[in-house]
């Protein structure tokens, strides 16, 4: 019997790994401490930790962290993320209650009994008992205890902590933002990183940093200080703040005046089912609404919400709890618990509830149009720009960048580099976004270069059919692209939709690119205005979206592309930005870079004989 005990309490020893702060890595695992002074779990057994207090190599290895390899005379490999470690399940050590009369270091309690000096005193059911944590609070069966800034459950089995606000260190830019105690520097692409130290010093190289009252050494890789020689410590990317962050707090979440009836008092509260959209609120709530931002709001007596999806939704209670699911809320006062569908007090548990979508604000034109001028307007979520003919056209983009060439635009924080016929930011180079006529959508046409949806619909050349959510074909002004799930939105080969972020995203090596989504134009005529023409010349014409080319000596015909290549054989072309090579190949100008978007397939289209005059 002594045998099997002993083998049982040998195998509970070597299950784990104890780290120096009471935290558990499983069996295998290294302890790595991280920044705050806690312990992470590298999956490697002897691991290395690497200076980032991010990632860790496997034993005999090295770390390198520019290059997010571990290598060794051999190998290399990727870095290992780390991962939280377990809080250990075994309770914390007291010393004991002595049944000797009170020693000065006790504390005395109203009843006169005493508790020792790392305990506190609470008068639990009948008497005084000692809880062993300092500024403990008493639950509600009068027996057990909790420590400062937690929450005994509704059965006081369990202590669990409040959430704490996040606190963040806003970077030079206004925009992005750092966790506290961390240090906002700069990158090489004039973005913004976060050093995980406070105070740290910004190394020249915008890759490291060092700690305070430290100087870097770039070219050694180490932080020199008067009495020590340290590692230089990698930096994390910053996050970028939404739009909505940065209103003022009335404006992200209006309370509305206490009502008479507004206590919740049962458990029984019933689950309120989400309601379709308004189209339009009626002029009566204009005077007691809620005011979310400048353009939605919720009635009286409600809470605006933000959802998964960026826009606002309202709780039916006053001064409620966002819930982190992005879908529920709480009473005030309560805590969401996700997990359990619940709303946790003091006292007791109530179910949460659904929130409804946000009413257009009482006086604002319904969303769904830009202006341009008075005259002209764009789709929503897209930006007017200027022809180089005066006239206005629409870019398929949020607050995007026109370009000077007057046809093309780029994604917001991107520069149209004209010469490369792309749109760069730092070392990211993606091929730009062509423009499409302010009030119109092209309707479809003969073009041998067009996109057929079915029988009856087309999409213009370089373009993608995607299904809109009324039923009906729509066109991605993207080639081959992908149809986002909410029939709205598109991005372009390679990527994947982002709905909750509104972006497109693509993974290269260890860098994810990320862009806006693209809207998805509808084949519905809005206006009479078509396309100008231009004079290819013995009485031929193209469009001016399209190029004139040389069928014979005589004759022309119309490349589906503007400002493309003719090739020499006079039977077909290259768009922008590539070349014509032999065997009817258009090679790109640009090169072969990792971080362009898959777009270096072969381009090619037949052209089509021009309208004569």
């Amino acid at each position: 019997m002594l045998k099997v005990t002993l083998g049982l309490a040998l195998v509970t020893l070597v299950a784990c790994s104890q780290c120096p702060k009471n935290e558990v890595c499983d069996a295998g695992q290294t302890c790595c401490q991280d920044p705050t002074g806690d312990f992470s779990c590298c999956p490697y057994h002897h691991g290395e930790c690497c200076e980032d207090h991010l990632h860790c190599c496997p034993e005999g290895m090295l770390c390198s962290v520019v290059d997010s390899t571990c290598i060794n005379s051999t190998h290399t490999l990727p870095l290992e993320e780390r991962i939280p470690a377990k809080q250990t399940d075994l309770p914390k050590s007291f010393r004991m209650i002595p049944s000797l009369p009170a020693s000065e270091d006790d504390i005395t309690c109203p009843d006169g009994s005493f508790c020792p000096a790392e305990f506190s005193c609470l008068l639990m059911a009948s008497s005084y008992g000692c809880c062993p944590v300092a500024q403990g609070l008493v639950c509600s069966d009068g027996k057990h205890c909790c420590p400062k800034d937690h929450e005994c459950s509704a059965d006081s089995s369990l202590c669990v902590k409040l959430k704490e606000p996040v606190e963040t260190v806003l970077c030079g830019n206004g925009t992005s933002e750092c966790p506290v105690d961390t240090t906002c520097c700069e990158t090489e692409d004039g973005q913004w990183a976060c050093c995980p130290m406070l105070k740290a010093v910004c190394c020249d190289d915008k890759i490291h940093c060092c700690p305070e009252d430290s100087v870097c050494d770039v070219e050694g890789s180490k932080c020199m200080s008067t009495n020590q020689e340290l590692p230089m410590w990698a930096k994390f990317p910053a996050r970028l703040r939404a739009e909505w962050e940065d209103h003022k707090p009335a404006e992200i979440r209006a309370e509305a005046e206490p009502t008479t009836n507004r206590q919740i008092t049962t458990a029984g509260i019933q689950m309120t089912t989400l309601a379709s959209a308004v189209p339009e609120m009626p002029s009566v709530h204009s005077a007691c609404d809620v005011l979310c931002n400048d353009t939605a709001a919720c009635q009286d007596g409600s809470t605006c919400c933000i959802t998964q999806e960026g826009e606002w939704a309202c709780c039916p209670l006053p001064q409620a709890v966002c819930c982190e699911d992005f879908i529920h809320c709480c009473p005030h006062g309560t805590t969401c618990n996700v997990s359990a569908g619940s709303c946790d007090g003091s006292s007791g548990s109530k179910p949460w509830l659904e929130k409804v979508p946000a009413l257009p604000k009482a006086g604002q034109r319904s969303p769904g149009k830009v202006k341009c001028d008075s005259s002209h307007v764009c789709p929503d979520s897209s930006t007017c720009c200027k022809n180089t003919d005066g006239d206005w056209s629409c870019c398929p983009l949020p607050e995007a960048v026109c370009c000077t060439d007057g046809e093309h635009c780029c994604p917001v924080n991107y520069k149209c580099d004209v010469t490369r016929v792309s749109c760069i930011k730092g070392d990211v180079v993606i091929p730009w976004y062509n423009k499409i006529s302010a009030l119109s959508t092209p309707a479809p046409s003969l073009d041998l270069g067009a996109v057929e949806c079915d029988k009856e619909s087309s999409c213009s050349a370089d373009s993608t059919c995607c299904y809109l959510s009324m039923a009906e074909w729509g066109c991605c002004p993207l080639p081959e692209a992908v149809c986002c799930p909410d029939q709205e939105h598109c991005c372009p080969k390679g990527y994947k939709c982002d709905l909750r972020r509104r972006s497109c995203i693509k993974t290269t090596w260890l860098h994810v690119e990320i862009v806006p989504l693209a809207h998805i134009g509808s084949q519905t005529l809005q206006s009479s205005i078509s396309e100008k023409d231009i004079q290819c010349g013995d009485g031929y014409s193209c469009k001016d979206s399209e190029t004139c080319c040389p069928t014979s000596q005589t004759t022309w015909g119309c490349c589906p592309s503007p400002k493309a290549e003719c090739c020499d054989d006079m039977k077909h072309c290259c768009p922008a930005g590539y070349k014509c090579g032999e065997g009817g190949i258009c090679t790109s100008v640009l090169g072969f870079n990792w971080n362009n978007w898959n777009n270096w397939r072969v381009f090619f289209s037949k052209k089509k004989r021009a309208s004569t005059l």
